[in-house]
């Protein structure tokens, strides 16, 4: 999938002001979530992952219990302590992203670390996509590409059924940032709900924001624009990076 920054998409700007301007004055703003269980929605990762070939990882707080439901699942549940030191959500540009990546990556090329920021993305947006079919909205979510060139989904439970976005941000970067320092992932994503600013006459419209991070805890974020039809299937218009 290219990433080109336009003027307008079609369906959502219509020839308008171009995308950067939607991102300043505190935009994006996180979806509230009124309509998901956060177990249900760890349960829909789980079969979209079994149904894909790929085996999820459950990443959990050591200091939360986990339910039942969870117990029972075909999740690699790996506990997780304090995260090393925070990530610096510091915005880059893309390909500065990708350079700085290599000099921390000597076995990596530039297409191979092109090549794992495209499957991170297909990947959230595949989840992406049926979890807004099923509930039309989403709790934030990961997926991690291993040391051995795997992809694993990741889900991180602290306990709450029914949390605030913001704190399983705070919970699922702290997962996968630990996964990341203590070597099993070579890069991760976030999936996130968000609104972003738009000339539209509700003035927003939603987007998946996608959050890839690697060793040095550095941020390139991307935007998948969606509108939901009557039936929640989602359209999507052209992804964008942040800061391009």
């Amino acid at each position: 999938m290219q990433i080109t920054l336009i003027s307008s998409l079609c369906y959502l700007l219509r020839g308008k002001r171009p995308w950067p301007h939607i991102l300043r004055l505190g935009w994006p703003s996180i979806t509230v979530i009124d309509n998901q269980g956060f177990t249900k929605q760890l349960r829909g990762q789980e079969t979209i992952s079994k149904g894909n070939g790929f085996r999820p990882e459950l990443r959990i707080n050591k200091d939360a219990k986990i339910s039942k439901p969870l117990q029972n699942s075909s999740f690699d549940i790996i506990t997780y302590g304090v995260a090393p030191p925070v990530i610096d959500n510091t915005i880059i540009r893309s390909e500065i992203f990708i350079k700085k990546y290599l000099k921390i990556s000597k076995d990596m090329t530039t297409n191979t670390i092109q090549e794992n920021i495209d499957r991170l993305r297909t990947s959230i947006i595949d989840q992406a996509t049926a979890f807004l079919k099923d509930a039309g909205e989403f709790y934030p979510f990961g997926s991690a590409i291993k040391k051995n060139s795997e992809l694993s989904p990741v889900g991180v439970y602290f306990g709450k059924e029914y949390p605030d976005s913001n704190e399983v941000i705070r919970h699922l970067a702290e997962a996968l940032w630990t996964g990341i320092v203590d070597g099993s992932y070579q890069i991760a994503a976030m999936g996130v709900d968000v609104y972003i600013r738009d000339d539209n006459p509700e003035g927003k419209s939603s987007a998946i924001e996608i959050r890839i991070f690697n060793e040095e805890g550095i941020v390139v974020r991307y935007y998948q624009p969606y509108k939901l039809t009557s039936s929640n299937d989602p359209i999507y218009g052209q992804m964008f990076a942040e800061s391009e």
